[in-house]
């Protein structure tokens, strides 16, 4: 049981560990058998909200229910705890009964995309014997679900269904494009060990060159900072007066946690064409990560591929390829294998 004030300028408590909805003279009895409460007096009763809720197994995705056409549902109702998880389905429920007297076409927000396609895809998806409520750890895709690119998640499909602007949903565009040139710059613009170099990363606590590095390469170790490095960074770019900070912000993001976030995508792709393509077996999965991960989709020549999986050349053409070949998601190409964009957009990914 934790005693917690209210506020500085009242001295009303606050009683955590103890919750209840039972009748007043229940709770006064119960309060005043800890030591220190015996003549407590309630300003506010505890309270509990009962409801009823459906089976939400009965809904589309769409929140429309299965044997009832243009009926919606969202809500408590449904089965959840909580205002926010209430307000989501909601906010999803409107818009596809709109859409539905438009003649549109529903946009189900996917797992990968946002808290909301977890939320949602669960509830009409899984029998569930308590209230729901919306966990960080029901998500499969944490890092791909952050609060620091909710733009870029879920801005374009904002805009398709008339709730962003022309101006927002150009200035998305814009930042886009922005991250999008200065990370390929930093990855292409390498530094020497000179000594003007050396004493910056010295006075950061960083390992000293021994030889050349790329500044993306040098912004992933944790000391380092897209800022910091701004001195030895001589042809670093201005970026436009307001999107200056988000773009620094994601630049340095994508890069630092590059490792961990390509690894994610990967498993999101295989996640699709395991439900998508029956029959992919371990070795294409193996030889569809390496690829993701290593090469960035490629293109890999041969050799190099089968040494990064631990096998011979002759392996990977006639055992691993075959099926990937077929069904178009990689391509033999004079510079070497590549995942192909058909496979990108099939995984509704961007290269």
């Amino acid at each position: 049981v934790f005693i917690e004030p209210e506020g500085i300028e009242t001295n009303e408590m606050y009683i955590g560990g103890m919750s209840s909805s039972l009748p007043e003279d229940v709770q006064y009895a119960m309060y005043r058998t800890v030591p220190g409460l015996e003549n407590v007096k309630i300003v506010r009763n505890a309270y509990a909200i009962e409801y009823d809720c459906i089976d939400a197994r009965q809904l589309k995705p769409s929140l429309e229910f299965r044997n009832i056409e243009g009926l919606y549902s969202g809500g408590q109702f449904n089965g959840s705890s909580g205002y926010e998880e209430a307000a989501a389905q909601g906010l999803i429920a409107g818009i596809h009964a709109a859409r539905k007297l438009q003649e549109k076409e529903p946009v189900v927000l996917d797992r990968s995309e946002a808290y909301i396609g977890v939320l949602i895809d669960d509830l009409v998806t899984k029998e569930s014997h308590e209230p729901y409520r919306m966990m960080t750890s029901r998500a499969e895709y944490r890092l791909l679900l952050r609060q620091d690119n909710a733009d870029q998640r879920l801005t374009k499909m904002g805009y398709e269904i008339g709730l962003i602007s022309e101006e927002r949903y150009r200035r998305l565009l814009e930042k886009e494009e922005l991250i999008r040139s200065e990370i390929k710059r930093l990855n292409l613009t390498n530094v020497g060990n000179t000594d003007k170099v050396q004493e910056i990363l010295k006075s950061c606590g960083s390992t000293p060159l021994v030889s050349g590095a790329s500044l993306a390469e040098l912004i992933r170790r944790p000391e380092l900072s897209y800022r910091i490095l701004e001195e030895i960074d001589e042809h670093r770019p201005h970026f436009p007066e307001g999107l200056s900070d988000e773009v620094i912000e994601q630049v340095e993001i994508s890069i630092k946690y590059d490792g961990y976030i390509t690894e994610e995508v990967a498993e999101y792709a295989l996640d699709i064409l395991d439900v998508d393509k029956e029959g992919l077996d371990q070795t294409d999965r193996d030889l569809l990560v390496t690829m993701m991960e290593k090469f960035q989709g490629g293109p890999v020549g041969l050799d190099t591929l089968a040494a990064s999986l631990g096998e011979d050349a002759g392996t990977i053409e006639d055992v691993y390829e075959p099926y990937l070949l077929k069904n178009g998601f990689i391509q033999r190409t004079p510079r070497g294998r590549v995942i192909t964009d058909k496979a990108y957009t099939h995984l509704g990914l961007v290269r």
